[in-house]
């Protein structure tokens, strides 16, 4: 159980919470209340409030998931599994004749891209997840 949530923070919380910034943005976007073009700004915007909620709630370093000591026992096997994947989208790009698109390595498409995963993550991994263990840890990994 994570060790910030307190025994206030009710079922309704984390599912309230879940639904206003996980579901509520898509359906916005899905039913064309909010243009497909603000998508990015949707993220943000959930990305922002998760943050305020996660100092609200002091959590820590640890709370989220973000350590030191696997670090470096994890980096090259993680290394290694980036520039597999990496070969591998080449690799079948090239057999289905797929052309990358151009200047996909481009320094504004990689920060972009880096930032949203690490957003995304966040949200999801370090935020949601550890209420989301408590609500059904029987069938989460």
């Amino acid at each position: 159980m994570h060790k910030n949530i307190s025994a206030n923070k009710t079922i309704m919380t984390i599912l309230s919470r879940a639904v206003i910034l996980l579901v509520l943005p898509v359906l916005l976007i899905q039913g064309n209340l909010l243009s497909f073009s603000y998508r990015y700004g949707a993220l943000a915007v959930v990305f922002v409030v998760v943050i305020a909620l996660s100092l609200k709630e002091k959590m820590t370093l640890k709370d989220i998931g973000i350590r030191t000591d696997n670090l470096m026992p994890s980096a090259l096997p993680y290394t290694l599994f980036t520039i597999l994947g990496a070969v591998s989208l080449f690799v079948m790009a090239h057999a289905f004749s797929i052309t990358p698109a151009p200047e996909w390595w481009s320094y504004t498409a990689l920060c972009v891209s880096v930032l949203l995963s690490f957003a995304q993550e966040y949200i999801y991994r370090a935020f949601f997840r550890p209420d989301f263990r408590k609500l059904w840890g029987h069938c989460m990994p």
